[in-house]
C-alpha cells in the first residue's frame, strides 16, 4: 500500500516534466531543511544530476510521512471547528428562542395598556380596567425576567474534546491537540522572506491587532477561554457566541498556514520525482 502511494505521487509530478533546483521554491527549501532532505545539486557529483550518495526511498518516505503529517494537523484544526459550529448553532438558537419570549412579553405589555385604556373609558368598568391591564403588565414582566435568567443557557455545556490553540498561546495541550514535530517546526522556525519572524509569530500578532487575545493585545483569562483551559480540574469552560466566532477565526488562520505547507512540499515532491537528463 505504502508502495502504491509513492508511485502515484511519482507519476503526478513526472507529468510536469522535469525541474531544476535553481527553479526550487523558497518555501521547497525550506521544507526540505525542516523533513531533514538536501536538495539535489546540479554537478555536485559529476555527473551533473546531483543524485551521488542520495537516498531517494528514505526521502520520499520523509516526504511522505511529512505530508500526512499535515493533514492530521489539518483534521485535528477541521474537528475543532466542527465542534465549535455544532455550539455556535444551539447558541444561536437558544438565543433566537430567548427573543421570542421578550418580543411576547412586549406584545403582552402593549395590549395590556390598550385594554385597560379602553375599559376605563366607561366608569363603571374603570377598576376591571386598572385590573386587567395590571395583570397583563405583570405577566409580560414575568416572561421577561423568565427569559433573562436563562442568560446561563446561552453558554457551551460541554468542553470540546479539540483545543489546536493550547500549543500556539502556551498553554497544555490534550492528546488530541498535539501538533506532529513537522507541522510545528514549521511554526517555530524562521519562513523564508519574513526577516526572520515565524509563523507563529505572524499568528499572534495578527491576533493580537485584532483583539482577538484580549484588548490589551493578550488576556490570560482570554486566552484560557480560547484554548479550553481549565482554572480547576472540576471547572467547566464557558463559551459564548462572541468567543466561539473568535476561536473560528484564529483556528482558520492556522488553519491556512498549515495549508501553505503542502506547496512547498508538493514543489520539493517535484524536484525529488523529476526525470533527471542521462549524460552522454
Amino acid at each position: 500500500m505504502h508502495g502504491l502511494v509513492i508511485a502515484l505521487l511519482v507519476l503526478s509530478t513526472q507529468n510536469a516534466g522535469p525541474h531544476t533546483t535553481a527553479a526550487l521554491s523558497a518555501e521547497a527549501k525550506h521544507m526540505a531543511m525542516l523533513i531533514g532532505i538536501a536538495p539535489p545539486v546540479p554537478e555536485a557529483d559529476g555527473n551533473g544530476d546531483g543524485t551521488a550518495g542520495r537516498q531517494p526511498e528514505v526521502e520520499m518516505d520523509r516526504l511522505v510521512a511529512a505530508m500526512l503529517d499535515v493533514d492530521i494537523a489539518t483534521a485535528g484544526i477541521n474537528n475543532e471547528i466542527n465542534q465549535l459550529n455544532e455550539e455556535q448553532a444551539r447558541l444561536q438558537s437558544h438565543s433566537d428562542s430567548r427573543m421570542k419570549k421578550l418580543t411576547i412579553a412586549a406584545i403582552l405589555g402593549g395590549v395590556a395598556a390598550l385594554v385597560g385604556e379602553l375599559i376605563e373609558f366607561d366608569e363603571s368598568h374603570e377598576r376591571l380596567g386598572s385590573v386587567i391591564e395590571t395583570v397583563a403588565a405583570s405577566a409580560g414582566i414575568a416572561l421577561a425576567a423568565v427569559a433573562l435568567r436563562e442568560e446561563g443557557h446561552g453558554r457551551t455545556k460541554r468542553d470540546l474534546q479539540f483545543n489546536m490553540l493550547a500549543q500556539m498561546l502556551d498553554r497544555p495541550a490534550l492528546p488530541t491537540s498535539s501538533y506532529p514535530d513537522v507541522v510545528w517546526s514549521y511554526f517555530t522556525s524562521e519562513l523564508p522572506g519574513t526577516a526572520g519572524a515565524t509563523p507563529r509569530q505572524l499568528l499572534l500578532q495578527h491576533w493580537s491587532e485584532d483583539n482577538l487575545l484580549g484588548k490589551k493585545g493578550r488576556d490570560e483569562a482570554t486566552i484560557d477561554r480560547m484554548t479550553s483551559t481549565r482554572a480547576r480540574p472540576s471547572t467547566h469552560v464557558d463559551l459564548k457566541m462572541d468567543d466561539i466566532g473568535a476561536r473560528i477565526a484564529m483556528l482558520t488562520d492556522v488553519a491556512a498556514r498549515v495549508a501553505l505547507m503542502k506547496k512547498g512540499l508538493r514543489d520539493l515532491m517535484a524536484e525529488l520525482t523529476a526525470e533527471k537528463p542521462r549524460r552522454r
